[in-house]
């Protein structure tokens, strides 16, 4: 039997798998794709004789659409990490955040993404379920910190890539995001340092508010529509304490990491990124 399951915010991969091999005691049962815990979508689980179909099925595309939230950075990519102190929005000098409005306009965010399609090498996570010397990376990160020139890299295909909007989020609500986010782990916040993550993101918004959550380095520009412009709506405006964030939709090829093409994609900026969300919205016609 194929299965398309929708995995839930918070749940691991592995946990999914027990559940249905409780559900169908006796048989065997596989699936196509891990998800990490902070993405959610579609999941496609095999049972019994199609099982054998995993090695065929792996190799499908996989549609994403992913929220990127820019100047703010994780050891793991996403909202599961430590933040890094070093790429704070309020670290970033003026010079640069005007060249950061310029690059975040539409039309030019759109040409930044072009460049992404097709192969290119990708460097994988250092929170990720590759091994190096017969070791996974995540457990090998957990004791120290690996260094990005020294994680390895692989070909990856973006076969499709596309900016859906920007938008804005108040960092109190950023804040709330962050921490509803990680809630939703539950008891599987044990194996990922939760309390060390918890603590570290208190951290860094305690200094944003005592910093009075300085501006954020981008000009706020929204895809607007064609009454917005006539109405002057698309003059590019100072966002006052508050996140700038992409959404994004790709199809990517087996072994492409979200997490890393949200950095990759921040580097092209000359800015730290991170995901936000992540959700798997197909795997091959799914």
């Amino acid at each position: 039997m194929i299965i398309n399951y929708y995995k839930p915010l918070g749940k691991t991969s592995f946990s999914v798998i027990k559940e249905f091999k409780e559900k169908y005691p006796g048989e065997k049962v596989g699936y196509v794709g891990t998800l990490d815990p902070m993405a959610e979508g579609a999941m496609v689980i095999l049972t019994g004789s199609d099982t054998k179909r995993c090695e065929e099925l792996v190799k499908l595309p996989k549609e994403y659409e992913f929220d990127v939230v820019f100047g703010v950075s994780t050891d793991s990519g996403d909202v599961l990490g430590l933040v890094d102190d070093k790429f704070r929005i309020k670290s970033l000098e003026p010079a640069c955040a005007g060249r950061l409005r310029s690059k975040l306009r539409v039309k030019n965010f759109r040409e930044i993404l072009k460049t992404f399609l097709g192969e290119y090498q990708q460097t994988v996570p250092a929170f990720s379920s590759v091994k190096v010397k017969g070791r996974k990376l995540h457990e090998v990160s957990r004791k120290k910190h690996i260094l990005k020139n020294d994680l390895p890299k692989r070909p990856v295909n973006i076969h499709e890539i596309a900016l859906l909007k920007f938008y804005t989020l108040p960092y109190s609500d950023f804040e709330k995001e962050i921490f509803g986010r990680l809630g939703q782990l539950g008891v599987f916040g044990k194996y990922f340092r939760i309390d060390e993550v918890v603590k570290r993101w208190k951290e860094y918004f305690a200094v944003q508010k005592a910093a009075g959550m300085p501006d954020a380095p981008f000009a706020d520009f929204r895809l607007l529509s064609g009454r917005d412009r006539k109405s002057g709506a698309g003059v590019p405006r100072r966002s006052i304490a508050k996140c700038q964030i992409a959404t994004i939709r790709a199809v990517v090829s087996k072994g492409t990491y979200i997490r890393s093409l949200a950095e990759d994609i921040g580097e092209k900026l000359g800015v730290s990124a991170m995901c936000l969300s992540i959700r798997r919205t197909k795997v091959g016609l799914c």
